[in-house]
């Protein structure tokens, strides 16, 4: 029970935390280059979701300590990371006096419509106003993480009943439903008349 805590508040961190850099990242690419700035992020978080769990599979068969050992190579791999946040210039003006208020995840209504089937596709882009990009990023990213960690702990749940084959298929047969949806709420949201 304590890896599965373990695993939802790495995932809600690591989701939080690539929304926060991607927001970044784009605010200090130049204005004629943040299509690409963005492109980027998206690619090495993305990736990170796949290699990731490669990765922390591999590390686990070797390890002499499978379940802490990914962890402690993650811990690792973060390190290099700490100055490079510490010395980021500021994207945004701060307070004076800032008040520490951890930001909430929120979706405004203007990328609704966006959020939802991309949210989904990414479970199975960006919509991104400038000065809420903080918290659509966020939000895409929890999403994200949390669908990879619901989908991990679901199929180890499920394969303690039904054994592995069987969760395997039930999830594909999920990841393929959500997948039809998403796309399905796309092509219906293009053939709609532009008002």
């Amino acid at each position: 029970m304590p890896l599965l805590v373990g695993r939802v508040f790495s995932g809600l961190s690591a989701g939080s935390f690539a929304g926060t850099a991607t927001a970044t990242l784009i605010d200090l690419a130049p204005a004629r280059g943040r299509q690409r700035a963005a492109a980027i992020a998206v690619g090495v978080t993305l990736g990170g979701l796949g290699f990731g769990n490669l990765l922390s599979g591999l590390l686990a068969q070797i390890g002499v300590v499978p379940l802490r050992f990914p962890y402690w190579a993650h811990l690792a791999l973060l390190l290099p990371a700490v100055p490079a946040v510490f010395f980021a210039p500021e994207t945004v003006k701060v307070s004076p006096h800032p008040r520490f208020r951890p930001q909430r995840l929120a979706v405004p209504k203007e990328v609704r419509g966006t959020f939802a089937p991309a949210a989904l596709g990414g479970f199975s882009a960006f919509a991104c106003p400038e000065e809420r990009r903080g918290e659509v990023n966020a939000t895409f990213y929890v999403v994200l993480y949390m669908g990879l960690c619901v989908s991990i702990v679901g199929v180890g749940l499920l394969s303690e009943v039904t054994g592995l084959r069987t969760a395997g298929i039930v999830l594909a047969c999920v990841v393929t439903g959500l997948a039809s949806a998403a796309a399905l709420s796309l092509l219906l949201r293009d053939r709609r008349p532009v008002a």
